[in-house]
């Protein structure tokens, strides 16, 4: 937004940035406060535009919104992501499979389905006898499920995936405001 103020001769000061809001009242009431309005609006109709159109509020662009949270949660706070599944394998002996299909259990790990998912409480070692619930000869871990803690802007979200959307949000967003700010040069081919 600074980058942008500047090209267009507008004092950057000290509050110039992306407007967010907790909803979308809030933000309209950010554009269009009558004393102090949000200073991107300075910027120009077609910024604004975009601006609006990303709809960075919660119930509008949940992912702008959440990052914006991401960034103003208490600076001296890590927000840790935790391991909230795995995904695993139980190996069982033969004799209690055995058993397992005689009572029309079906399997316990050897069949189908082989592999078996479990959130894992917060904190809790990762122990054999909180996934299975009969005598097994091993279990594997193949996986987990990493995600963010329950008191955050993603609560419970997947960490890799979110990333990713955030990213590919923010830079269509960045496409845009570029496009917008600082469109291609005329050459004399053009006229």
């Amino acid at each position: 937004m600074c980058d942008i103020a500047r090209d267009r001769g507008v004092e950057v000061g000290n509050n110039m940035a992306f407007p967010f809001a907790k909803d979308k009242a809030a933000f309209d009431q950010l554009l269009n406060r009558p004393k102090n309005p949000a200073p991107s609006t300075h910027l120009g109709a077609d910024i604004v535009q975009i601006i609006v159109a990303s709809q960075p509020f919660g119930g509008g662009n949940d992912l702008l919104k959440g990052l914006n949270d991401l960034w103003n949660q208490d600076k001296h706070v890590i927000v840790m992501p935790v391991v909230s599944s795995v995904l695993f394998r139980v190996t069982t002996p033969p004799e209690l499979e055995a058993e397992a299909h005689r009572k029309g259990k079906g399997s316990f790990g050897g069949g189908f389905p082989p592999y078996r998912e479990k959130g894992l409480p917060i904190g809790e070692p990762l122990l054999e006898a909180f996934y299975v619930n009969e005598p097994t000869d091993s279990i594997d871990v193949y996986g987990a499920a990493v995600t963010f803690p329950a008191d955050c802007a993603f609560p419970r979200k997947y960490v890799v995936y979110t990333l990713r959307n955030i990213v590919t949000e923010v830079e269509s967003l960045i496409k845009k405001l570029d496009a917008a700010a600082f469109p291609a040069p005329i050459t004399p081919s053009q006229g």
